[in-house]
């Protein structure tokens, strides 16, 4: 029940986040919405697997399957370089074996340990780090909207532990 009545908060918090100057439906909000579906049905679906596959071939069985499907969409859509240097695969190869795999192990790892809708919460932090991270090395513009935007989402996260931390906190006090 938490999860339903802070998950309008945390989605305005997002819409915050996202918005550029101007207000309005354009495609990249549908797109926006359809990544944010898909992660929600790829996070109940990691989370069932993740309880009874070790996380490492959970891992390597997600990362190999989006791999393929990757590589296969873009042969069928892009058109690829007659040439790619050397260097270029060393940094490929590095992005794919260091950061890439390292994190989805860390979220596999993370989410065999607890439910979906905390999971779903957490990653809303995603785009504020995104934020904090652009505004720190690429000195973007930090709005009132965008704050605000921060704002809601970690009120959102907060009012989705309050009753779980009041709870756990009755059942430790003695009585």
């Amino acid at each position: 029940r938490h999860y339903w009545l802070t998950l309008p908060l945390a989605v305005a918090g997002l819409l915050l986040l996202s918005s550029s100057t101007h207000w309005g439906v354009s495609l990249s909000l549908f797109w926006f919405l359809a990544a944010a579906a898909t992660l929600g049905v790829q996070l109940a679906v990691h989370r069932h697997f993740a309880q009874s596959i070790p996380p490492t071939w959970l891992t390597c069985i997600q990362l190999a399957v989006t791999g393929l499907l990757g590589t296969l969409l873009s042969l069928l859509t892009e058109q690829w370089p007659a040439d790619i240097s050397h260097g270029i695969w060393g940094w490929f190869a590095a992005s794919v074996l260091i950061a890439t795999t390292l994190r989805y192990w860390l979220l596999t790892h993370a989410l065999s340990g607890m439910t979906t809708a905390h999971a779903a919460l957490l990653m809303l932090l995603e785009p504020v780090w995104t934020l904090i991270l652009s505004t720190l090395f690429y000195d973007e513009p930090l709005g009132g909207a965008k704050l605000a935007g921060v704002g809601l989402v970690l009120g959102a996260l907060v009012l989705y532990q309050l009753p779980l931390l009041l709870r756990s906190r009755k059942l430790k006090s003695p009585v």
